[in-house]
């Protein structure tokens, strides 16, 4: 059973991910669930810290967990990053994509106006970028990853492609759109194989 804490993060979560961060409202989303104001700021006294709470242990959880398992693959990296993005298609909905992605939505939103979610979001890029690196320097030393890409780039430009592909979903409502942009990142990924 999900305890009344964890049912206060997820539920908060969608209606951030709804509706943003400046527009959540945890007293709406706890009467929702039966819970008590003093429950809520007794987890959390701040709706700040909610924010945090749900960034460091829901969004971060899902986005460098997706990414973790690549540390130990032992096949060529660019088969596990096609194979995540195919993941990542298949399981969005036109109301995910509709909504954005959960942490592009928070990077354009609070980055520039609150250092706590800026070095949190950073964090997570940050780690997911070097799991990524460090996968694709390991594919160019195991003859398996072309040696003319600099890693550290490459990776820049792939988690930029990705959340771009978000994006262009959500401003046009579409999932195809969003389907067609990570298509194309795949056939580029997949010239990086040698």
């Amino acid at each position: 059973m999900i305890d009344t804490r964890q049912k206060i993060l997820e539920s908060n979560f969608k209606a951030m991910h709804r509706s943003g961060y400046n527009a959540m409202r945890a007293d709406k989303e706890i009467l929702k669930l039966g819970i008590t104001k003093g429950a809520l700021y007794h987890h959390f006294p701040t709706k700040q810290d909610l924010g945090y709470a749900i960034v460091d242990e829901l969004i971060y959880k899902d986005y460098v967990g997706g990414w973790s398992p690549l540390n130990t693959y032992r096949g060529n990296p660019i088969d596990f990053i096609v194979s995540h993005l195919n993941a990542l298609q298949q399981e969005c909905t036109d109301k995910e994509i509709g909504f954005g992605c959960p942490l592009n939505n928070l990077i354009q939103e609070m980055s520039p106006t609150d250092k706590g979610f800026r070095i949190r979001l950073a964090r997570i890029l940050n780690e997911m970028h070097t799991i990524i690196k460090n996968a694709l320097t390991r594919g160019q030393k195991n003859g398996g990853v072309s040696k003319s890409i600099k890693p550290d780039a490459t990776v820049w430009f792939i988690l930029s492609a990705m959340e771009g592909g978000y994006a262009m979903g959500k401003a046009t409502q579409s999932r195809e759109v969003f389907i067609q942009a990570t298509d194309q990142l795949i056939l580029y990924l997949e010239s990086l194989k040698v």
